[in-house]
């Protein structure tokens, strides 16, 4: 991934993060209905980390989610890329209250576009949990079809979940516009 990522929506843009950041970061970094499927919450300290880790163009992997309109820092988005070329994957990151507006669906749709457009993908995919089933709705809202499900994958929070894994191919995607 570059750090010269372009990826805007209607109301949305990715941008690297910058340290002015940390107080709209912690809102979803650190609230536990946010990231109960992500990792644990984190205090005001690792969200500092967090963000001086990726303010550095040279490590260029979770980017914040800004809205235009305000300026303020609403999330994050995790890119990664598996070892075959043309496969990459993502993780949106939304603050509580902005859920149920349409922004997680916008931006996915808008990262599936810089995926297949800009970096030509062949494949992108996404894993969730399989009790996220806002996480499940999204993916499905944007074309991506359930590839398969990893029973009790994970131990998460003293008990075993399955993982859910989600992929929309080129084809699917150019058939889809």
């Amino acid at each position: 991934m570059s750090a010269e990522i372009k990826v805007e929506s209607e109301r949305l843009r990715l941008r690297l993060y910058q340290m002015e950041d940390v107080e709209d970061a912690l809102e979803y970094l650190g609230d536990m209905k946010v990231m109960r499927f992500i990792e644990m919450p984190k205090d005001y300290f690792a969200v500092m980390e967090h963000i001086q880790i990726y303010r550095n163009p040279e490590n260029p992997f979770i980017f914040a989610l800004e809205e235009k309109e305000t300026g303020k820092t609403v999330g994050q988005i995790k890119f990664s890329s598996k070892e075959q070329r043309g496969i990459y994957g993502f993780e949106i990151v939304l603050a509580s209250k902005y859920h149920k507006k349409g922004y997680a669906k916008e931006i996915g749709e808008a990262i599936l576009k810089y995926f297949f457009e800009t970096l030509k993908a062949h494949k992108i995919y996404a894993v969730t949990f399989g009790e996220n089933e806002a996480s499940i709705k999204l993916l499905e809202s944007i074309g991506m079809q359930r590839e398969a499900a990893l029973r009790q994958e994970r131990y998460y929070y003293s008990r075993w979940m399955d993982e859910l894994c989600y992929g929309i191919l080129r084809e699917d995607w150019e058939a889809k516009i």
